[in-house]
């Protein structure tokens, strides 16, 4: 046994060393292929960004009006694009100008995309304050990549921020100078699904439903290619591989490399952490090597197990034949049996007491969760209360004001009045007691909703005759502000739903579409998989702000916004639809950009009727 582990560790000691030596090799290039990154960033802005009068046009941009900077936008665009398109600068990804008030002027990949404000980034903040140049790992509108942010100053004048961007593929190569080497990316899946524009996702492919990161086009086309010549019938297959790296470089926060032996071979599996430049973790390098040397010390060590095992035959048939003495202290060794039961025995005793205060302990534990659910239902229950009383104390009181104001006024000057006046004072008690009914109907629904006094009577229905229905209903006030509803659902789709909650769902939707929307078109189209029915009302009015978007749905907030032409509404209405999709089991997404409309997405699980 002593020599089988004396060769057992002198295997492991062989491997451990080159395994830290290959590491350390990793860890120097990737060091270094930062260093290069900035240099080619670098040489990339003082040998092409400064000539050209390209700095001059950006300089005389700021200060221009609309037409002359979209004629200029549209020259640099032009250049640049022509420029990255050559050999020379094939590893620069694109280039973004970026005014003194952090609102991007260019970006040379994508020109159509300007005008959004980069301030909410660390990095644009740090180069923008300190007027010094950053570099390093990022994301951005559109993709993740390497970036180098550069201060513009003319005569003591901030003409704002350059930054070039370099493609991560372009870290390969000095990974891949290694032979036998194969290098691709993974991104973590949240950045790309929250961060990135949703036109932009279609950049990452996603391996497998259940894992946590996606592969960019590039990586992915590596990524196929080098699976097919790796896996075999009875084999692993690479992305099980990398999760598994993942889960263990996530719980110790470390570097981790793993030996897989494949079709008689051995690979090495390397991870190299992606860092934001704020140190969050974007995603990881992963190498992979066609590991000759490993390969050589585990084989060529083979013979010493055999001498091992003929060793351990040998200590077996020294055992046989001290079997006759063994035999002898049996006897000995049943009176300690004897002894051993009566210590089980004990022992099975002190379990079950344990046992016991386990039952004990858990009880305890759920009572404590029990509390603690108890607690957060008070507080939401209070957050609902304070919410009553903020639309009781304004959106009611002052529709009140108004009608007591016209109707005092009618009662004082009727005889003085002429018929228009008396018309009008009468429109507009007529519009306040509509508003207010409607009010008292949202506040009456929610508070059902919310008291959990709602009865949901699900049947199969066809979606298409209610969006039908609910587009007749609101075809006049639509075509009153130039607006379109169009509709596009199969009409043998059938779902088990509440017919009543799915029209004041899609009637509420498609009222803050037209609400919002002015000359425009609301299109409501029915999307069937195996797993969900997806409804998506997209419009093409003004949009919601990006930081608007997460307060919709928050009961601590009155999220009331007029219409096109100052149309007020309660703040109750997307509330409720939220509680009713609930209610059926769904959910509601709304994605949005200011000025570019606005698509929410109703996704009820399909329940096989279609």
């Amino acid at each position: 046994m002593v020599l089988f582990f004396f060769y057992y560790n002198r295997i492991r000691t062989e491997t451990n060393n080159y395994e830290n030596e290959r590491m350390n090799i990793f860890t120097e290039i990737y060091r270094s292929s930062l260093t290069k990154a900035n240099t080619t960033a670098s040489n990339f802005y003082h040998y092409y960004l400064t000539k050209n009068n390209i700095i001059e046009n950006f300089e005389r941009a700021y200060n221009a009006n609309p037409k002359e900077k979209h004629i200029i936008r549209h020259h640099l665009a032009s250049i640049l694009m022509s420029e990255l398109a050559t050999n020379k600068f094939n590893k620069i990804r694109g280039v973004n100008f970026i005014f003194p008030d952090n609102i991007v002027f260019l970006r040379s990949d994508e020109p159509e995309i300007y005008g959004d404000n980069l301030s909410y980034r660390e990095m644009i903040a740090l180069a923008h304050q300190n007027k010094t140049i950053y570099s390093g790992f990022d994301y951005g509108m559109t993709e993740v990549s390497f970036r180098y942010v550069i201060p513009i100053q003319r005569d003591d004048r901030f003409l704002g921020l350059i930054e070039v961007k370099l493609s991560i593929d372009y870290f390969f190569d000095f990974f891949n100078a290694l032979p036998n080497t194969n290098t691709f990316n993974i991104i973590n899946k949240s950045i790309v699904d929250r961060l990135l524009l949703p036109e932009s996702k279609n950049q990452y492919k996603q391996i497998d439903n259940d894992l946590n990161f996606v592969i960019d086009t590039i990586s992915f086309s590596k990524y196929i290619q080098f699976n097919k010549t790796f896996s075999s019938k009875n084999s692993q297959d690479i992305t099980k591989i990398v999760n598994s790296l993942l889960k263990t470089e996530q719980k110790n926060n470390t570097s981790i490399a793993k030996l897989i032996k494949q079709n008689g071979d051995y690979y090495s599996f390397t991870l190299i952490p992606i860092h934001r430049f704020a140190s969050t973790t974007l995603g990881y390098f992963v190498i992979s090597n066609k590991d000759i040397y490993k390969s050589n010390v585990i084989e060529n060590n083979i013979y010493w197990y055999i001498i091992i095992s003929i060793f351990l035959i040998f200590l077996t048939v020294l055992y046989a034949v001290r079997y006759n003495y063994m035999q002898k202290v049996q006897k000995h060794v049943e009176e300690l049996q004897k002894s051993k039961n009566k210590l089980d025995n004990t022992l099975r005793e002190l379990q079950k007491s344990q046992s016991e205060l386990q039952e004990k302990q858990d009880f305890t534990a759920q009572i404590n969760n029990l509390l603690r659910e108890h607690e957060r239902e008070l507080e939401h229950l209070l957050m609902e209360k304070d919410k009553f009383i903020s639309i009781l104390s304004h959106d009611i009181k002052n529709p009140i004001a108004g009608i007591m104001t016209d109707a005092e006024t009618l009662n004082r000057y009727f005889d003085k009045m002429d018929d228009k006046n008396k018309k009008e004072s009468i429109n507009r008690i007529l519009l306040a007691i509509n508003n207010l009914n409607k009010l008292v109907k949202d506040i009456l629904d929610w508070a059902m909703v919310k008291l959990n006094r709602l009865d949901v009577q699900e049947v199969p229905v066809f979606p298409s005759e209610i969006l039908s229905k609910v587009s007749n209903q609101l075809i006049k006030p639509a075509q009153e502000k130039g607006n379109q509803i169009l509709i596009d659902c199969p009409k043998d789709l059938v779902i088990n739903s509440d017919p009543d909650l799915l029209t004041i769902i899609f009637r509420n939707i498609i009222q803050n579409s037209i609400k919002f929307t002015e000359n425009g078109i609301i299109e409501v189209a029915c999307q069937v998989n195996n797993e969900n029915v997806i409804f998506k009302i997209k419009d093409t009015g003004i949009g919601i702000p990006y930081e608007n978007i997460e307060k919709i749905f928050k009961p601590d907030k009155t999220n009331t916004t007029k219409g096109t032409r100052g149309e007020m509404g309660t703040g109750l209405g997307l509330l409720l639809v939220k509680d009713y999709i609930t209610k059926l089991r769904g959910e509601i997404k709304i994605n949005s950009m200011e000025g570019k409309g606005t698509t929410v997405e109703i996704i009820f699980p399909n329940n096989g009727n279609q």
